[in-house]
């Protein structure tokens, strides 16, 4: 009965790595998935509350020297 638990914990855990590294593809900010691995679901929010790319460009475009001076 351990074992499964723990077979289901490993199958979860590597669900939200992939999860976590799908929401970040989509938003072309990069590979998370070995984030995903080590931080779990905390990665996993950490992808949903970053923006798209298109909004930083957006951003960026219209705020150009917003990067030399950081807050």
């Amino acid at each position: 009965m351990q074992i499964l638990i723990l077979a289901y914990a490993v199958v979860a855990w590597i669900g939200t790595a992939y999860l976590t590294y799908q929401l970040a593809y989509s938003k072309y900010q990069g590979s998370w998935f070995l984030a995903g691995l080590l931080l779990g679901p905390i990665a996993l929010v950490a992808v949903a509350g970053m923006p798209l790319q298109s909004q930083i460009d957006d951003l960026d475009k219209a705020y150009p020297d917003a990067r030399k001076y950081p807050v």
